[in-house]
């Protein structure tokens, strides 16, 4: 166990190091906490996002904490993730793309006994990022010439992430049941700044918005498996994360700035907040499904999965947020 704790703290601060901003630039991460980043594994990732049927001995399965029964009792497994994204965005007859490489996944899991099994990880939960920017040039239709050229910039950066810790048991034959204790942390912040680029007598306008988050929560797990004759294997499985309040601790600014030199100045602050426990609420996920294999020959699986945004409550984002189903 000793030999254990070692590797968990080497794991743990490999993974802080490891966090980084992506840089997939989506428009849609200006809302609440973000872009929700996919949930999984890369192995529950390539079999089209399906995780709460998954048992393997060799594999970790965090969507549902049941599954960690089925680690190998003679086995330790380390599992670090990196991914490659790309997205286009296409609205009428304009198009854009952007990529970028970063950390995924770091997960760790050893069985405990023959009917126990332990996993901890850190996981993405959301990505903050993106990069927007709209100009009024003389060329433009809506130019002014009495205001000049124009520019807006909207950016985001940062994100939330998850650490957890789950055990799995089993027991009866057949069923297995988990729980993961998680903790959601991070911060996201949001620069919003309109400037006049022809004349430095006019005042340009910036707004600032900071949100850091965190919180506890658990996730509850099920799986039943059955044996037939013909050696196929039937399982079963099902999740629920109930919604959830955070702490929030939010810091917002609005100001009039004028560039001189290249340089901007703020000259006059028109509004400032902060609090210290802002209460943020984010979505509780049911998720069930089905799974038939056979032992190094096949295996299928569908799940059905339904998240409650309608619950959320994240500064006054409420009316971008509608409950999603997906069917996988």
């Amino acid at each position: 166990m000793l030999r254990y704790l070692k590797i968990f703290i080497l794991f743990f601060l490999t993974a802080q190091l490891g966090m980084g901003q992506k840089l997939v630039n989506s428009p849609y991460s200006r809302f609440g906490p973000g872009t929700i980043e996919p949930l999984g594994s890369f192995k529950s990732l390539a079999m089209g996002r399906t995780g709460v049927t998954h048992r393997d001995p060799l594999n970790l399965s965090f969507q549902n904490p049941a599954s960690y029964t089925s680690i190998d009792t003679n086995t330790f497994v380390f599992d670090f993730g990196l991914d490659y994204r790309i997205i286009n965005l296409i609205s009428g007859d304009e198009s854009y793309q952007s990529d970028d490489m970063n950390f995924h996944h770091i997960l760790m899991g050893f069985p405990l006994g023959k009917r126990a099994g332990f996993v901890t990880g850190i996981i993405p939960y959301s990505s903050g990022y993106y990069n927007i920017d709209f100009e009024v040039n003389a060329d433009h239709p809506d130019y002014d010439p009495l205001i000049g050229e124009t520019k807006e910039v909207h950016k985001g950066t940062g994100g939330y992430n998850k650490f957890f810790f789950g055990l799995g048991v089993n027991p009866v034959a057949g069923l297995s049941i988990g729980a993961n204790l998680t903790f959601l942390f991070g911060d996201v912040d949001r620069t919003n700044t309109f400037s006049f680029a022809e004349d430095n007598n006019y005042f340009n306008n910036l707004s600032n918005e900071s949100i850091q988050l965190q919180g506890l929560n658990f996730d509850l797990g099920v799986q039943y498996s059955h044996m037939f004759e013909n050696e196929l294997n039937a399982i079963a499985g099902f999740t629920y994360s109930n919604s959830a309040d955070y702490k929030g601790q939010t810091k917002r600014l609005t100001a009039l700035y004028s560039n001189f030199s290249g340089t901007s100045y703020s000259i006059d602050t028109l509004a400032y907040s902060a609090t210290d426990n802002e209460k943020l609420t984010l979505p509780g996920n049911i998720s069930l499904g089905l799974a038939l294999s056979k032992k190094n020959l096949f295996t299928v699986s569908a799940e059905y999965s339904k998240t409650s945004w309608s619950e959320a409550n994240f500064l006054d984002h409420e009316a971008y947020f509608t409950d999603s189903r997906s069917f996988n």
